[in-house]
C-alpha cells in the first residue's frame, strides 16, 4: 500500500520582476473570468486548497520507502532534487523519511506571501469588498525592486483582485494594501504573521515584513 508524505521544498532566490503589459492582459483576462458569478460561488474553498497545496505538497510513494528515517539522508527520494532544503514526512506516523538541511534557517522570499495570503483569506472574509490603494501601500516597493501586480495609487480593487495579484505575479502591492486592510500597519500585520507561525508549529520562523523582501532576521526552515 502507498504511504501519504509531506514534503516542503525551498529554492534560494526569488527573481524579482515587473510586470510586462502582456503579463498584466493576461492577468485581467484570467480575472474577468474568474469573476464570473457561477465561479465565485466556490471560489473561496477552491483558493483555500491552492494555497494549502503551495504550503505542503502530498505525493504517494512506495510503501517500502517508509523504512528511511534518518536525517539528511533519504536515498533514492532525494536524488535529483536540487533544493537545498527538504523534508519528507510520512503523514501517518509523523516519521521523518528523509531531509536535507531541514532545520538550516534560509531566506523565504516570495514564499513569505502565503502566509500574507492565508491571514487574508482568513480575515477578509467579503471578496467583494473594494480597498482603495494608497501611496503608503505602495512606498519603497519599486526602489527594492519588489515584483508588483501593477496597482496604482488611486486604484479600487476588490480583496479578490488582491489575492490573484498576490498569488499569480507574486505581487508586493497587493501584499502590502492587503497588510493595510487587514491590520492598518505592516508592523501590526507582521506581528499578526508571527502570531499565527507559532500557533501552526513554525518555532523556527521569523517575519519581519509581509512581502519577502530580505532581512537578516526574516527566516524560515524546511521543518
Amino acid at each position: 500500500m502507498p504511504s501519504l508524505v509531506h514534503v516542503w521544498s525551498s529554492g534560494s532566490t526569488t527573481s524579482s520582476l515587473l510586470l510586462s503589459n502582456l503579463e498584466a492582459d493576461r492577468v485581467r483576462v484570467a480575472r474577468s473570468f474568474l469573476l464570473n458569478p457561477a465561479i465565485l460561488i466556490t471560489m473561496k474553498k477552491i483558493m483555500r486548497i491552492c494555497f494549502a497545496v503551495f504550503i505542503s505538497i502530498l505525493l504517494v510513494i512506495p510503501s517500502s520507502s517508509a523504512s528511511i528515517h534518518a536525517e539528511d539522508t533519504g536515498g533514492d527520494i532525494l536524488e535529483g532534487t536540487s533544493s537545498d532544503y527538504i523534508i519528507v514526512e510520512d503523514q501517518s506516523t509523523g516519521n521523518v523519511i528523509a531531509s536535507k538541511n531541514a532545520d538550516k534557517k534560509m531566506f523565504p522570499a516570495s514564499m513569505t506571501k502565503m502566509m500574507s495570503i492565508i491571514l487574508a483569506i482568513e480575515n477578509l472574509t467579503d471578496l467583494n469588498q473594494t480597498i482603495t490603494i494608497t501611496n503608503e501601500m505602495l512606498s519603497g516597493l519599486y526602489e527594492a525592486n519588489a515584483s508588483v501586480a501593477g496597482f496604482a495609487s488611486g486604484d479600487q480593487p476588490t480583496v479578490l483582485d488582491l489575492l490573484y495579484g498576490a498569488a499569480l505575479p507574486s505581487g508586493a502591492d497587493a501584499i502590502n494594501a492587503i497588510a493595510y486592510t487587514v491590520s492598518g500597519s505592516i508592523d501590526s500585520f507582521v506581528a499578526l504573521m508571527n502570531e499565527k507561525a507559532q500557533q501552526i508549529g513554525m518555532s523556527s520562523t521569523h517575519f519581519t515584513n509581509p512581502t519577502g523582501l530580505h532581512d537578516d532576521d526574516h527566516y524560515s526552515t524546511a521543518r
